[in-house]
């Protein structure tokens, strides 16, 4: 339902008595909707990726006001047009991109920890030849399951031979 949002009526809203919840987009920004349902009210921001429909969660009323949800809007929406991928947060200023090397050098100090010298440095070694080259600078929820085949199809496709010896078998 397309609505002019203003305090009064979010602070007002009731929840609907016949469906779970209702969206009330803003007229003045587009996709800013305020999900009212039984439990909350939720500000959202609404956008498609490949014709696909996605939803942010911005923040709950009454913790953010609608000029927070506002600004939050315009910095989802900017970040959007600038090719970042939108990560549902609670906090108005933030938009985060997990790069994958960042995240696989997070995950191998949690992981090393208790690990013995030869099998850290074997999965180091497998991660550094295999994982990173093809994927290390890519936002981690853009590889699916496609690049995963992909990648595991390439390196059964070479061998086990070409990684340590560096040609075919004789």
């Amino acid at each position: 339902m397309k609505k002019l949002l203003t305090d009064k009526f979010v602070a007002t809203v009731k929840p609907p008595k016949d469906v779970p919840q209702v969206d009330y987009f803003d007229l003045g920004h587009p996709a800013l909707a305020l999900r009212v349902g039984h439990r909350d009210k939720v500000f959202t921001f609404h956008y498609r990726v490949g014709g696909k429909l996605k939803r942010v969660r911005l923040g709950r009323y009454p913790e953010m006001t609608l000029a927070e949800a506002r600004e939050a809007w315009r910095l989802h929406r900017k970040a959007l047009a600038e090719g970042k991928v939108l990560v549902a947060v609670d906090a108005p200023t933030q938009v985060s991109v997990l790069i994958v090397s960042t995240v696989i050098a997070q995950w191998l100090e949690a992981w090393r920890r208790d690990k013995r010298t030869n099998t850290v440095k074997n999965i180091e070694l497998q991660l550094k030849t295999e994982i990173l080259p093809a994927w290390g600078e890519r936002e981690i929820r853009s590889i699916g399951k496609h690049d995963v085949l992909n990648l595991l199809d390439s390196i059964t496709g070479r061998g086990p031979w070409c990684r340590r010896w560096g040609g075919s078998p004789s």
